[in-house]
């Protein structure tokens, strides 16, 4: 199951840099939480669920694959 939430309710705290992301490394106990910040656009939300759907692969071949699918090629 994926669970979304703003950037600023990220359970590991804010990201330095203040962009969303996901946590799709099976090794972080966040698994599976995509973090949004304020104002993005579907394009980001879709890109940071290819990354849960592709766990451990950053932008390898199987996100990049999964992005093709989505029709959000990068």
């Amino acid at each position: 199951m994926v669970k979304v939430c703003l950037l600023s309710r990220c359970p590991a705290g804010i990201s330095p840099d203040g962009i969303s992301y996901a946590h799709n490394s099976t090794s972080d106990p966040n698994f599976g939480i995509i973090c949004i910040a304020p104002g993005e656009s579907i394009r980001v939300i879709l890109h940071e669920l290819a990354h849960i759907q592709t766990p451990d692969d950053g932008h390898g071949p199987v996100w990049r694959e999964r992005m093709s699918a989505l029709r959000l090629v990068e």
